[in-house]
This record gives structure tokens, C-alpha cells and sequence, in this order.
């Protein structure tokens, strides 16, 4: 059998350079050098811009402090840790937002705080502010307590904010509440709305033995969650406590002053 000839191959063209073919990525020309450095530039004065007029809601500060202009004035009342007795008259606190009606709460990091006004809270009729607080500096709290010719049947009211879901608040703490006490009833998570606004609430009776004098002391607590700006949650607590039961309220009185201390909220407009 003839075997086949083999088939040359052919020469390239004219002005065919292999190393062309081998080079996928030729030099940038200056042109399009220029053109890159220019885009670089933008999105960097982009960023830079972003980052001076972005206003994300938060407060401004001033150094470590939260500036409070424009904010209302509310002063507390000193206690003593000893007799309870509070001072005559009212007095600031160390921390300036402490003296204002800015419900503050900080919703960034422990590196990096940023601090939300979340609310406006107005003092209850016949109730005066303690000066006490759970929050850290630069954020609020508020503690009420009834003057002496007060008729309220609340011990104490307690507003403050948190970075959690109002919706899922009220699970998680109440969970937890008969693992604080000897004997406790505790009702069912329940949603209603209260001075307009929507909320999750449960309330408990409870009673606890004081250890040093053997005394039994009764108490009752209505927990309140209301949404607040941002995906916040704003915490309402009425409280109750005496040496029988016959303080515990009906489920009635507790709606009823939900009602009149939920209007002490003031919602902050998001923007």
C-alpha cells in the first residue's frame, strides 16, 4: 500500500510575530492607564463624600459624650442606699444625657458605639425620676417612683431600649422568669395595643423568702414591648411589691395603667 505523502506545513504570513500570539495581555497604553487612575480617583472621592455627608440617624458626639441639644431637661432625685430616702431636691447627674428625656441606646459595637435617640419620655403624673440607671455611659434609663401623696397603686415604672426584636423580647425573658423565684404564675405572651402603639406583654405574681430576716415578700410585674425605630424595642415595667398578696393586681388595673404609662412614650420618627 502507497503510503501518503505528508502534508507540509504551510509558512506564516507576512509580519506574523510569535511572540505576539504568545502574549495574551499586552502593556496597557498610557490612555488607558490614565483612564483607570481616573476611575480609582472617583470611587475613592465617592467614598470619601459617602462618608462625610451620610447621616445614619445616629448622635453626634463630642468627644465621648452624646451631644443632647435640643433635648428636654429631667433631673433625678438622689436616694440613700441606706434609708431610701431621697434628697430634697433634684440634682444633675455626672453624664449630661442623663439629665434629659432622651431615651438613648447604643445599636453599634462595643469597639465602635453608635447611640440612637429611640424615644421621648415624658415624667408620669405624681411620679418623680430616681437616680438610678442599668445602662452603661451615654445610654438611658428611666426609673419612676410614686411621690409620698401619689394614688397610683404602681410601685415603680422602668423604661429603657434595646437592639432586639420586640416580637421576640418577651419569649426569651419570659423563660427565664421562674428561675428567679421560689413561686411564680406566670401568664402567657399576649399582643395588644396600647396609647396607639403595638406591643407584646406578660405579667407575673411572685414571692421570695429574704434570706438574713426570713420576711416573704410579694411582688407583681407587667412587662411591656413595644417596637420602636430601627427594629428597636422599647421595654415599659410596672412593678408591685408588699408583705401579702393583696397587692397583686387584677389583670384589669394592670391593662388600665399599661394604658396611662404607654402614653409617657414619645416614638422618635425614623428618617
Amino acid at each position: 500500500m502507497a503510503k501518503k505523502a505528508k502534508r507540509k506545513a504551510s509558512a506564516p504570513p507576512m509580519g506574523y510575530n510569535a511572540r505576539k500570539k504568545m502574549n495574551k495581555h499586552r502593556p496597557l497604553t498610557q490612555k488607558e492607564k490614565r483612564l483607570i487612575l481616573i476611575g480609582i480617583g472617583v470611587l475613592v472621592l465617592a467614598a470619601i463624600l459617602f462618608a462625610i455627608f451620610y447621616d445614619d440617624g445616629s448622635l453626634p458626639m463630642r468627644g465621648e459624650d452624646v451631644v443632647t441639644e435640643g433635648a428636654q431637661q429631667m433631673l433625678s432625685y438622689a436616694v440613700d442606699s441606706e434609708t431610701g430616702e431621697r434628697a430634697a431636691e433634684p440634682s444633675e447627674n455626672d453624664v449630661a444625657v442623663l439629665n434629659t428625656n432622651w431615651l438613648i441606646t447604643d445599636l453599634g459595637s462595643s469597639s465602635k458605639p453608635k447611640y440612637y435617640k429611640l424615644a421621648e419620655i415624658s415624667l408620669p403624673d405624681g411620679f418623680y425620676r430616681r437616680q438610678d440607671t442599668n445602662k452603661s455611659d451615654q445610654e438611658t434609663d428611666f426609673w419612676f417612683y410614686p411621690e409620698e401623696d401619689s394614688t397610683s397603686p404602681i410601685g415603680y415604672v422602668y423604661f429603657s431600649g434595646t437592639n432586639a426584636k420586640y416580637d421576640e423580647v418577651p419569649t426569651q425573658t419570659s423563660s427565664m422568669i421562674t428561675a428567679y423565684n421560689e413561686t411564680c404564675e406566670l401568664s402567657e405572651v399576649q399582643n395588644g395595643t396600647f396609647a396607639g402603639m403595638d406591643a407584646y406583654y406578660y405579667y407575673y405574681n411572685a414571692s421570695n423568702t429574704d434570706q438574713e430576716t426570713g420576711v416573704v415578700n410579694y411582688s407583681q410585674s407587667f412587662n411591656c414591648y413595644f417596637q420602636g425605630p430601627r427594629n428597636t424595642t422599647i421595654v415599659m415595667l410596672l412593678s408591685v411589691s408588699g408583705d401579702s398578696e393583696d397587692v397583686y393586681l387584677s389583670e384589669e388595673v394592670l391593662l388600665e395603667q399599661a394604658e396611662i404609662f404607654a402614653s409617657c412614650i414619645h416614638l422618635d420618627e425614623e428618617e
